[in-house]
């Protein structure tokens, strides 16, 4: 009686390894795929980063034409270029201000 007692619960032992062998390589396929999703999300978000950089690329090049040709221009052209950056330097310290104090009522 007590070898059939040790067979039943060597039997138990194999389906319960074969169980957790299952599982296992269920989750390895769930991790294989994971890691094949997280390679293309990678793909994609390269690809828009070189998208990205090539239109700021493009947009610095523009500067520094606009850059160039503002220094080819008299002093006398520079006048009212200067008071913008006045103004919008003038707007940014305002509202650095106002965001300090917001941040400070609210600590």
């Amino acid at each position: 009686m007590a070898r059939k007692r040790k067979a039943a619960a060597k039997k138990g032992k194999t389906a319960s390894r074969l169980n957790l062998h299952k599982e296992v390589r269920a989750v390895g396929k769930r991790l294989d795929w994971l890691m094949a999703e997280a390679r293309k999300a990678e793909k994609s978000a390269r690809a828009t980063a070189v998208r990205d950089l090539q239109v700021l690329k493009r947009k610095q090049e523009a500067a520094n034409r606009a850059l160039a040709k503002l220094g080819r221009q008299s002093a006398a052209a520079s006048a009212p270029i200067v008071a913008g950056f006045q103004k919008a330097w003038h707007d940014m310290e305002l509202a650095v201000r106002q965001a300090n104090k917001r941040f400070r009522g609210t600590a």
